[in-house]
């Protein structure tokens, strides 16, 4: 049985104009802009991952991947081969302390934080540890994961949502919802 996942999020067309936009950055240097390309081309060739079984990277997962190197690219205000200890240092600090913080000025969650530091690692070691090591500049990065406790639902609030539904459709989706546990994208 062939399951298509549905992309509600339109993720191929973002991530095309994403690349599309990179390319006409003023505040990244043209070093960094090919770096970013070429990392992101790899990853969707599967070529990221060679020291274990080789994995094409997903267009959701590299766009993630674009946008956080573009952050930390304009950040360091250097190109990504002349960064030091130093600026690096800088850099994590600047995370941790919430002084680096989205577009609407609110700092960038614990999870975002972890994944600026793994994406940091995972180029790093594509680009100056020939996909085998870490080198000395990111190899201190803590990405190790603290689970948060999941905001739970009862079986109780369902039951209202249930209730409170208009229709024998709206009944029947949230019960499904509820019973698979399932994404949006899984359920449609």
């Amino acid at each position: 049985m062939n399951q298509t996942k549905i992309d509600i999020h339109k993720t191929p067309e973002r991530y095309q104009k994403a690349k599309q936009d990179l390319k006409s950055d003023k505040y990244l240097s043209e070093r960094n802009k090919e770096l970013i390309l070429n990392f992101l081309r790899d990853a969707e060739l599967g070529k990221t991952v060679l020291c274990k079984q080789k994995k094409e990277i997903e267009k959701r997962t590299c766009l993630k991947y674009l946008h956080n190197l573009k952050t930390i690219g304009i950040f360091l205000r250097k190109d990504f081969d002349s960064v030091s200890s130093k600026d690096m240092d800088e850099f994590i600090y600047a995370l941790k302390d919430d002084t680096i913080t989205k577009k609407n000025k609110t700092p960038y969650s614990s999870e975002t934080k972890r994944d600026f530091k793994i994406i940091l690692k995972k180029f790093y070691k594509w680009f100056l540890g020939n996909n085998e090591t870490y080198p000395e500049l990111v190899k201190y990065l803590d990405t190790s994961h603290k689970p948060k406790q999941p905001i739970a639902v009862t079986t109780k609030q369902i039951e209202k949502i249930v209730h409170a539904a208009r229709t024998d459709l709206e009944k029947a989706v949230v019960s499904i919802l509820f019973d698979l546990g399932a994404r949006v994208e899984e359920f449609l």
